[in-house]
């Protein structure tokens, strides 16, 4: 039996995703990120890391994680993806402060986990609460992702924050 209640989540994850697991009455299940001696903020989820994770808990059907971090640790979104797909996991990726990732050479590529959120307003010219939602992986089920964003997102968007990011997102092009 799948108790698709219990997740996988990444210890350095932003206070909105652990609002969200209470409010939807969760079981979280920590992976701990790297630490190193001498530095003030969390390292990166290593695939390691989340293979004992989902070794440990085979009823974890998601993994949520942060990468970049607001510090800019990057973590192997790719490597974590494979791990998590060979246990039967999606993955969902804060890539907030990544908007920018895949834009130059200069920069680390995008990642492409099973649902990625970038917040534009956070490297790009975008107004505040401006964000986008990627879908990548297969396994995701659409209809109920729409479900739940109708129950959290507003009826009465606003229409200078989607022209904001239309105009940001047509400047990189």
């Amino acid at each position: 039996c799948v108790d698709a209640k219990t997740i996988a989540v990444a210890r350095n994850c932003h206070l909105s995703v652990w609002h969200a697991i209470e409010l939807l009455d969760l079981l979280p299940v920590s992976i701990i990120p790297n630490f190193k001696q001498g530095v003030d903020f969390a390292g990166s989820i290593t695939p390691d890391a989340v293979e004992a994770v989902l070794e440990a808990n085979p009823s974890v059907k998601t993994v949520v994680l942060t990468s970049p971090t607001y510090e800019g640790v990057v973590s192997d979104v790719a490597g974590i993806c494979k791990i998590a797909h060979n246990h039967n996991a999606l993955v969902i990726l804060d890539e907030s402060h990544g908007a920018h990732l895949g834009l130059s050479d200069a920069f680390p590529k995008c990642s492409e986990a099973d649902i990625v959120i970038k917040g534009a307003h956070k490297t790009l010219a975008c107004p505040t609460q401006t964000s986008i939602m990627l879908i990548y992986g297969k396994g995701v089920d659409c209809a109920l992702l729409e479900h739940y964003i109708d129950i959290f997102e507003t009826s009465s968007p606003s229409y200078v924050l989607m022209s904001g990011l239309s105009k940001c997102l047509d400047s990189l092009q």
